[in-house]
């Protein structure tokens, strides 16, 4: 059954990986963007690109209606965390790392979800953050957690709509790491971090092992790890 798929953060490492994923699949995909990001891939070939700026909640109206979310039958969230370079430790700073990185996405799907039909899906895409050290680790984890905290109220609220929701969470994908990432990674898990194009097949695996957008079944997925452990360090 050829479903449609909306990809958030479709142009990035993963979600680009994804939307070629779906594509292949034979879905429709729709892809969203921020409309002056430093695309780093264009979406499969096929894909419909929107411009949609978690940062900018005036205008997801706008971005929602020319996705129309009540055609869509899976939504996979793949928006990258919110790194500014440099960050500065300024308050206002601060308060816009963990806007965008928590508070923001969560009210951005929750708006999707309430506009989702009855036997379409969800699905989120996380890392987990702190792994690897980095001057922005401390902070965006932070958010993060707060995030992956949020998802359980997502969940709940899936559940009462009649959308199935899974989520996957992995340490790292191999093209988001520099070469002394890549090795701290092989020397703490004992082998090579999964490709943007493995973690996407999971993805779509996770999709199909629900019965998302076949309307006949709910699943309630708990947190997946890939690529190593982050369950075994997770706070929340």
């Amino acid at each position: 059954m050829r479903r449609t798929v909306l990809v958030l953060g479709g142009t990035g490492v993963l979600g680009a990986a994804l939307c070629a994923r779906f594509s292949a699949l034979g879905d429709e995909v729709v892809a969203t963007a921020r409309a002056g990001s430093r695309r780093r891939a264009a979406p499969a070939p096929g894909a419909v690109l929107v411009p949609l700026d978690v940062t900018d909640e005036e205008g997801w109206p706008a971005a929602l209606r020319a996705v129309g979310p009540e055609r869509v039958d899976l939504v996979v969230d793949a928006i990258g965390a919110y790194t500014p370079a440099p960050l500065h430790t300024d308050k206002s700073a601060a308060e816009r790392v963990l806007w965008v990185n928590s508070l923001a996405r969560g009210r951005l799907l929750d708006q999707l979800v309430a506009r989702l039909p009855p036997g379409s899906g969800v699905v989120r895409v996380d890392s987990s953050l702190g792994d690897f050290p980095s001057r922005t680790d401390t902070l965006v984890s932070a958010a993060k957690a707060a995030d992956r905290v949020m998802s359980y109220a997502l969940a709940d609220t899936c559940r009462r709509r009649g959308v199935s929701f899974g989520s996957l969470v992995l340490t790292a994908v191999e093209e988001s790491l520099d070469a002394r990432q890549r090795a701290l990674f092989v020397r703490r898990f004992g082998h090579e971090p999964p490709s943007a194009a493995a973690v996407a097949e999971a993805v779509s695996g996770l999709a199909a092992l629900s019965g998302i957008a076949q309307g006949s079944a709910r699943l309630w997925f708990p947190w997946h790890g890939i690529g190593g452990d982050p369950l075994a360090e997770d706070p929340c």
